[in-house]
């Protein structure tokens, strides 16, 4: 039976309207678009996850991203915390997983407050495979755990962390990613390397280990972990993509590849355009993550410290755009979902 990929191209549309007027999105989404044949991203990244992720399978969720690192490692933006909230919202009620964020030492209190927010507890690493282990009475809870900045002993981690927990997948959302010389660029070409951990070694590691565990880049800027799959693209035409402003010899395009790259407008609706993706697929609208949930993570964004990186300020908006615009592209997320299922019902009926 030929694919119904109408829900999923609309949530592509819809990632992907311009509203930040930044011109680069039409680029960006056409390069990825291109390394999915007629499949659009949203169907590639949800398929992909679903067929090979099982009940308690352990999931990482990279994030973060410090945009004034070279004042301060306290300062990240609100771009990415939000849509890995999402995602896990969703995965974990559509798919039973287990969730671990990695994440840079100090964004580990901020990301549970918005993870708080969104109804998550924290649970230790140790035990949080059995807090999370499918149950009629589930435990809403995740993990978070931290890497090395150093890349040597990144690569050390990145293989225990994968051997320990065999994850089914790992989705990075807004995380910049180190160039071929490992500097991190923000998209003004500035090197932003300080305080971000070497959690991106993790993400190479498991992609170059064919077979084992899916990844899934998402951004919105050329410079996020995953880009490299349109590295020459980029580099045709990203600013500061083949030379950057902090003399290392590079530009801002990261090296790192992965198995399906979502590009999007503003990179926490890639997250939750994906997460709509994975609630069509499987048919369970109960794992919808609705307006609240958005507007619960937002809020939380604004309590943890994160800032509208454009401004920079504490806020309850992100890229720039305030939080009506953010939920009003949250609620066409979920309603593509719903009308595409309740339209399609007998799909769902036991035969």
């Amino acid at each position: 039976m030929p694919v119904d990929y109408q829900p999923y191209e609309m949530l592509d549309k819809v990632m992907t309207l311009d509203m930040s007027l930044r011109n680069a999105i039409e680029k960006l989404y056409k390069s990825s678009r291109n390394l999915t044949g007629e499949a659009p991203l949203t169907y590639a990244a949800a398929k992909a996850l679903i067929d090979e992720t099982k009940p308690g399978d352990v999931v990482f969720f990279l994030t973060g991203l410090l945009v004034r690192s070279a004042f301060t490692t306290d300062i990240a933006e609100s771009d990415g915390p939000i849509g890995i909230a999402t995602l896990i919202y969703t995965m974990q009620r559509a798919l039973n997983i287990t969730p671990v964020i990695v994440a840079d030492k100090t964004m580990v209190q901020p990301l549970a407050t918005v993870m708080r927010h969104v109804g998550y507890s924290r649970i230790p690493i140790d035990t949080v495979q059995g807090a999370c282990a499918p149950s009629k009475r589930p435990t809403r809870a995740y993990a978070i755990v931290t890497m090395s900045e150093d890349a040597v002993t990144a690569i050390t981690e990145a293989k225990e962390l994968l051997n320990r927990f065999n994850p089914a997948a790992i989705i990075s959302c807004e995380r910049g990613g180190p160039n071929e010389f490992g500097i991190t660029h923000n998209s003004q070409g500035k090197d932003i390397s300080y305080g971000h951990c070497r959690s991106d070694l993790l993400f190479k590691t498991a992609f170059e280990d064919s077979g084992r565990t899916v990844t899934i880049g998402i951004g919105d800027g050329g410079n996020e972990v995953g880009m490299g799959n349109i590295h020459d693209d980029l580099y045709e035409w990203l600013p500061h993509g083949d030379v950057c402003c902090c003399g290392c010899g590079g530009g801002i395009i990261p090296e790192t590849k992965c198995d399906v790259l979502v590009s999007s407008t503003v990179s926490n609706w890639g997250a939750s355009a994906l997460a709509a993706a994975i609630v069509i697929m499987t048919g369970k609208q109960e794992a919808l993550a609705g307006i609240d949930v958005h507007r619960n993570a937002i809020e939380g964004t604004a309590a943890a410290g994160f800032i509208d990186s454009p401004t920079g300020e504490i806020a309850t908006r992100i890229d720039g755009m305030d939080m009506p615009v953010h939920l009003a592209i949250a609620e066409e997320f979920a309603q593509i979902a719903r009308s595409y299922l309740n339209s399609h019902a007998d799909m769902w009926e036991k035969k």
